[in-house]
């Protein structure tokens, strides 16, 4: 890239933060700086879109729970594909082979599934073993091979993963995040066509909250499982039929199944 051509984008990403900061208006607004929130308005950005990212509390979520992404699984080959793995790195994160899951008092060790249709991958030697060892090696070459081959998993807090993606989110020229409570959608008078949200935001000076609105070309309404507009286009409210935690035990999960909730 050009001097010339690096310096204009400068301008233009200036121009773009000024008018979300000033007159909060962008090509996205994403409501919600959760995993999908974050995920999407970060991967939106990189794209060379103006976002908006709103969130009534910026601070960690304190949940006690963990949450498990599995190397071999989708969860994870999707943050490597967003570029986001770095996410689940520096925060106490623990790598593990396998599940061990007590179905009514069972103990039911499962490791993580190969990928390739769930076939492990086999490992040959393509001549006999010239050295007298198994594997045609001294130091175990195919071992070796085969266990970075393993799939393998990660667990961590929730609150610091979510942390991780909103600093993402905050080193992205793109994106300008704001600590707001959205309470409705804008809508044209036209038609339903969704022009942005309101908001209701905390003036630091009076510390009372005041009327605001964002508006974008597209909204995304991602503020989890209790989302209060939800009911708009649902006429039904989700059901929570389970609540986790995490102990660890042999670089595995552990899950606790049974009459009661799971446990993971």
């Amino acid at each position: 890239m050009s001097q010339a051509t690096s310096t204009s984008t400068s301008t233009l990403q200036e121009d773009l933060a000024s008018r979300r900061s000033t007159y909060h208006e962008a090509d996205v607004v994403v409501v919600g700086a959760g995993v999908f929130g974050c995920a999407v308005a970060n991967t939106l950005a990189n794209q060379g879109r103006s976002v908006i990212l709103l969130e009534r509390w910026m601070k960690e979520p304190n949940r006690h729970r963990r949450r498990v992404v599995c190397q071999a699984q989708v969860e994870y080959q999707s943050l490597k594909r967003l570029g986001l793995e770095h996410c689940v790195e520096g925060i106490d994160a623990i790598t593990n082979v396998g599940m061990d899951v007590v179905w009514y008092g069972r103990d039911m060790p499962m490791k993580y599934p190969y990928p390739n249709e769930g076939k492990r991958p086999a490992i040959r030697s393509s001549s006999p073993p010239t050295n007298g060892h198994a594997n045609g090696s001294t130091n175990n070459k195919a071992k070796n091979e085969e266990n970075l081959n393993t799939p393998r998993g990660k667990s961590f807090h929730h609150g610091r993963f979510i942390m991780q993606l909103r600093r993402t989110c905050m080193k992205n020229p793109n994106i300008t995040i704001f600590e707001t409570e959205a309470v409705a959608t804008v809508k044209s008078d036209d038609s339903p066509e969704i022009l942005g949200v309101q908001t209701l935001t905390v003036n630091p000076t009076t510390g009372q909250k005041e009327a605001d609105c964002f508006f974008g070309q597209l909204t995304i309404i991602a503020d989890g499982y209790a989302s209060r507009f939800r009911k708009e286009y649902i006429g039904r409210a989700p059901i929570v039929t389970a609540m986790s935690s995490l102990v660890e035990r042999l670089y595995v999960c552990f899950i606790r199944l049974g009459r009661t909730r799971p446990a993971l």
